[in-house]
């Protein structure tokens, strides 16, 4: 525990592995809000 080196990496790890589900989770979220737009979208056009 006396270098802050490994924390730190292990700290950005971390954060990579959330970021990277946070920007799935976000992507499949986006995916969906763009299918109830599209579908609004149609039911507004027609």
């Amino acid at each position: 525990m006396g270098s802050g080196n490994h924390p730190s990496l292990h700290h950005q790890l971390m954060i990579d592995a959330k970021g990277r589900v946070a920007m799935e989770c976000l992507t499949r979220r986006n995916h969906i809000i763009d299918q109830i737009i599209s579908c609004f979208l149609q039911f507004v056009w027609k």
